[in-house]
């Protein structure tokens, strides 16, 4: 607005409901014209009207589309003249490969009514699926179904044979629709479309993924236990893209009952399904077995790669399986990729049989050579830790780790915490002297 008319005075309405109706008034009589922009429906012009304050809105044609700066130009100006044509642009399309696909193609081809909710699997409504009939608001998915023997008495009176079926997903707010679960009583299908995240809005996760939103563990709803508590006995859980004809095959066995039915397609989004599994195997604080040992948790495990079991130092594991190390343990909690932190040039060779991290990933230790005679130090990195403040040589991987904390922007209190997850409470201090002396050389 500034730039389209960079005089204008210019009122900026934050909250737009309740409206500051006085706010307005007042601003409207301290200007010689008050025009009202604004995308869409003319919500705070017919306000201002209803309030008695004199203001102009767009013309008509402006209703729809984009106000950019050129258009906004000629709102101003009054220009009512045709505009360009757009050019012409590619529609918006469910990701190749994405879950959601069979979904909506077995929908499509059984020629359910579907009401849908808002979110990526909106998409379904576009060809070349055309497999959503409503899409209201959130949560709207489960309360649109309930006219659906008004719509089924009339579809068949006209000759019509669609069966009444809806699809709702959960997603930030974990919406609404679930009230409308208790007292259906129909044939009616609910599909939920799990993917694990919140795709559209930026990968946030939601109730029914179990972590919150800085990805740490907590509580989870699980959508076909929470079906159970509300009495709900025909529940299937599958895989779309696992078995391609299942979703089709598990549909027709639930329009076919005469009760509701929940089906939970479950896969996850492909763009966010390394972070998901990564996620997944997150120990919680104070469970070092997934870290160190290979052992379940509660259960003692066998240490991998650790050259000197008991030592003042960490190590990472060396199994079949890479296992996760105190390097990673910060950046997991702020949800960066391990690949990403890996490329770091800090640690760019390995370190001594000391405690110290291996070289390369699933490797041993060394068991001596220049870099043991040298006391575990880099030899192409002199001086990045001195070993002489270290209380111990064993907690010399540490301090370097300090080192590349130097190098990272996470927050002190992450490494510190993951630290502390990997070691028994009685080499906390002396591994955390080792840390401090590494970052603050």
């Amino acid at each position: 607005m500034r730039e389209a008319a960079p005089r204008a005075r210019v009122l900026k309405i934050g909250l737009s409901h309740p409206l500051p109706v006085e706010a307005m008034r007042r601003f409207a009589a301290s200007v010689d014209r008050a025009l009202v922009v604004e995308e869409g429906d003319p919500y705070l012009y017919e306000g201002a009207r209803t309030a008695g304050i004199a203001v102009e809105q767009k013309p008509e044609m402006y209703r729809f589309g984009e106000l950019n700066v050129s258009r906004v130009r000629r709102i101003v100006a009054g220009d009512v003249s045709p505009e360009p044509a757009l050019p012409t642009g590619k529609p918006p399309e469910l990701c190749p490969g994405c879950p959601h696909r069979n979904v909506f193609e077995a929908l499509r081809d059984l020629g359910c009514i579907v009401a849908g909710d808002i979110g990526c699997y909106t998409l379904g409504v576009l060809p070349p699926f055309s497999a959503m009939d409503t899409c209201v608001c959130m949560g709207a998915a489960i309360a649109w179904a309930w006219p659906a023997p008004q719509f089924a008495a009339r579809a068949s009176a006209q000759g019509g044979q669609r069966d009444w079926r809806f699809h709702l997903r959960a997603q930030r707010n974990h919406r609404p629709g679930g009230n409308g679960l208790q007292p259906a009583r129909h044939r009616h299908v609910l599909v939920i479309l799990d993917n694990g995240t919140t795709a559209m809005t930026g990968m946030q996760e939601h109730p029914g993924t179990g972590r919150r939103l800085d990805h740490e563990a907590t509580g989870r709803v699980v959508f076909e236990d929470l079906a159970r508590t509300l009495g709900i006995k025909n529940i299937h859980i599958v895989d779309p893209v696992a078995d391609e004809k299942a979703i089709a095959r598990v549909l027709r066995e639930a329009l076919a009952r005469d009760e509701l039915s929940v089906i939970i397609a479950r896969r996850p989004c492909l763009l966010a399904a390394g972070a998901i599994k990564i996620r997944r195997r997150r120990p919680m604080p104070g469970n070092s077995s997934v870290i160190t040992c290979r052992g379940r948790p509660g259960r003692p495990g066998r240490a991998q790669g650790v050259r000197n079991p008991g030592g003042h130092g960490l190590s990472r594991g060396a199994g079949r399986k890479e296992k996760r190390d105190s390097r990673h343990e910060p950046a997991w909690r702020l949800g960066f990729q391990r690949r990403a932190l890996r490329r770091q040039r800090v640690f760019a060779h390995g370190s001594s049989g000391r405690g110290g991290f291996s070289g390369g990933p699933g490797r041993q230790p060394d068991r001596g050579g220049a870099a043991g005679a040298q006391g575990g130090r880099n030899p192409d990195s002199p001086g990045l830790v001195d070993e002489t403040r270290l209380a111990n040589k064993r907690s010399l991987n540490v301090a370097l780790l300090g080192a590349l904390a130097r190098h990272l922007n996470l927050a002190e209190n992450l490494w510190h915490a993951a630290i502390k997850a990997a070691l028994p409470e009685k080499l906390h201090a002396a591994n955390l002297q080792a840390f401090a002396i590494g970052k603050n050389p």
